[in-house]
């Protein structure tokens, strides 16, 4: 769950639901521990949906969540960086959805390979955060597309 003290930004996609898509985006941490992309989520200020997370504080792990009325789980999925990985580095992401199967990729490597169905359809979007009000992250996102399958 999150932290009272953890402050996010995010933005969400409206007008669109999708169930099986691609989610790709480039995108470069400028400071701060990390930023992530929502999918098959809904666009409500208190979000649903599954958050993965590019996870550059003390951890350095790629994850995923579950969100249930702005309340995140703790991961159900995770994996460290690879040694010697820029965190600070511009990277293409890439979630892709078909049913209850998720494969996320960094520059083009499978990082993650699973399956879960709680969500089966929804929207899209990006967020960052930091752990006060004081220390945000800065993440420059470009090339945000997403894909029908």
């Amino acid at each position: 769950m999150l932290s009272p003290a953890r402050s996010q930004s995010s933005l969400v996609v409206t007008g669109g639901s999708w169930e099986d898509f691609i989610f790709q985006t480039t995108a470069a941490l400028v400071s701060g521990n990390g930023y992530g992309m929502y999918y098959r989520c809904d666009s409500n200020p208190h979000i649903t949906g599954y958050s993965f997370q590019f996870d550059a504080g003390p951890d350095k792990k790629f994850a995923v969540s579950k969100v249930v009325a702005g309340n995140e789980s703790s991961p159900f999925q995770s994996v460290k960086m690879p040694a010697g990985f820029r965190v600070n580095g511009q990277h293409n992401l890439s979630v892709s959805v078909q049913g209850g199967h998720h494969i996320i990729k960094v520059d083009g490597g499978t990082m993650m390979d699973f399956h879960d169905s709680q969500f089966s359809s929804g929207t899209v979007g990006l967020r960052s955060w930091g752990n006060n009000s004081k220390v945000k992250s800065t993440v420059n996102f470009t090339e945000f597309k997403v894909i029908q399958q």
